[in-house]
């Protein structure tokens, strides 16, 4: 495995130790990027209130069309391979 490699790691028992680490690193390093962010714009508020306040308004979510009754069916029966299940049989009905 390239993961016992790239962490100097000679024995797979410490694997569930080397993923705890790795998952650690990644919230760090989010975390890091949320307080970055959050300095950003307490920064950007004292200078540009006008400016913050205006990309804050362009910031929209990118809902979706809600998919049609058939499509949900079809996923559905995708998913449980056309066994009957009680969601499918409100759907149905």
């Amino acid at each position: 495995m390239r993961l016992l490699g790239k962490c100097n790691m000679q024995k797979k028992e410490n694997l569930d130790e080397v993923y705890e680490e790795l998952k650690q690193k990644v919230l760090a390093q989010t975390q890091q990027l949320s307080r970055q962010n959050q300095y950003y714009q307490h920064k950007m508020f004292k200078t540009d209130c006008k400016k913050f306040y205006s990309l804050l308004r362009q910031k929209t979510t990118n809902a979706k069309i809600a998919p049609t009754k058939e499509e949900i069916k079809n996923f559905w029966k995708e998913i449980l391979g056309g066994k009957k299940s009680p969601t499918l049989k409100k759907l149905n009905g």
